[in-house]
């Protein structure tokens, strides 16, 4: 993500390896939706529309969401798995 300019909205398809503390293993395909706070309103809004779009075309149920670069971790990414 660092090689866009930091106020472009993206979508970011990640297929992610998933160690559980009781060993198992789990990859899921996270669809993340990243629309910066300064992001220009109409990219933004274009990235919104589009979304719907591409989480019916290749199935994706779970989507998240981020305004700030920083919160994606691996941290954060594992709470978000973690929700039900």
């Amino acid at each position: 993500m660092r090689d866009l300019l930091p106020n472009t909205p993206r979508f970011v398809l990640y297929s992610y390896e998933w160690r559980h503390e009781d060993g198992r293993v789990q990859i899921p395909l996270c669809f993340i939706f990243f629309t910066p706070a300064d992001a220009n309103p109409r990219s933004a809004m274009v990235y919104t529309a589009a979304k719907t779009v591409v989480c019916d075309t290749f199935r994706l149920g779970k989507t998240y969401e981020l305004r700030d670069e920083e919160t994606l971790t691996e941290r954060w990414l594992q709470q978000q798995l973690s929700r039900k």
